[in-house]
């Protein structure tokens, strides 16, 4: 059965490129978490080098957290061949730092992601987890309606397939956006599950108005917006397992200020009456919440 995963993003976030040939592109994008006293900013660019190759950027920063990512590309006959990877996060959660090489002549990809060493054949047409973004805008713009690539994920590689919904407008402060909507699809019959943490079902960021680290939670509370798309995730059948996402710590981890605490809430002993509030908003009946719960 082909299903949508989580998300769906629109191809608003790259400037228009042609689909036969890569032209240099710089966007800067500023951001504000709702209902807090904080703003982030970030910009992509597509800059040419002097040996022929391209490098597309990505740097995004805010009070708490960075992230820099750095693709090097090779352009060859219409297709994107990537030589390097860099990422790198810091701030709230775990650091994650990943460093690859594509050898195209040895056919392999090699380096380190955090600790892990990263050694995988380089098939043909394999990319990496920024340089298939391209791919996919570029894809969009030939017109394609479906498309898969093979990118390096971790020390494995993963395939992503992804379908074009159709086009949808996007309101900004610069105005209103025609963009196209593509979503993430499960496909090829894998055995791809997915669950949520029950309390993601029910608050959102607007319990940090006070930043208590009682909600200093991994991964952190989103928006209604977000909390209504994973609702109904989890009606559809998409997300198929309820978690409790029980973490308990001492008194004393929950202390200090918010961005120094330890992420988590002991969550299991309030489960089930707060999972009864999901059959009460008629999101699920009784009978599929306990499967949710129970067999995922």
């Amino acid at each position: 059965m082909r299903r949508a995963l989580l998300f769906a993003f629109a191809l608003f976030a790259l400037p228009a490129v042609q689909a036969a040939d890569l032209h240099p592109f710089s966007a800067s994008y500023t951001a504000d978490w709702k209902q807090l006293p904080m703003s982030g900013s970030a910009e992509r660019s597509l800059t040419h080098n002097g040996d022929g190759t391209w490098t597309l950027n990505f740097k995004a920063s805010m009070m708490i957290a960075s992230l820099t990512e750095t693709s090097v590309i090779q352009f060859d006959k219409d297709a994107l061949q990537p030589k390097s990877y860099t990422f790198e996060r810091g701030g709230l959660g775990k650091a994650k730092r990943v460093n690859l090489d594509f050898d195209q002549t040895a056919k392999k990809v090699t380096g380190f992601e955090n600790k892990d060493p990263v050694n995988v054949a380089l098939q043909s047409g394999m990319l990496d987890k920024s340089t298939y973004q391209l791919a996919l805008q570029r894809d969009v713009a030939a017109g394609k309606k479906s498309m898969s690539y093979n990118v390096v994920e971790g020390t494995d590689v993963d395939t992503y397939d992804f379908r074009v919904i159709g086009p949808e407008k996007v309101q900004t402060k610069a105005g209103s956006i025609d963009a196209i909507k593509v979503e993430r699809v499960r496909m090829r019959g894998l055995p791809v599950t997915a669950d949520v943490a029950l309390y993601q079902l029910i608050l959102t960021d607007e319990a940090l108005i006070d930043f208590s680290s009682l909600y200093h939670v991994q991964p952190p509370l989103r928006t209604r917006a977000d909390r209504e798309g994973l609702r109904a995730a989890v009606k559809s059948g998409v997300v198929s397992a309820i978690s409790s996402h029980h973490q308990p710590h001492e008194r004393d981890a929950k202390l200090a200020p918010f961005g120094a605490t330890e992420p988590g809430i002991s969550s299991v002993e309030l489960l089930l009456p707060l999972a009864m509030t999901l059959v009460e908003d008629g999101l699920l009946d009784l009978p599929t919440l306990l499967a949710r719960l129970s067999a995922g």
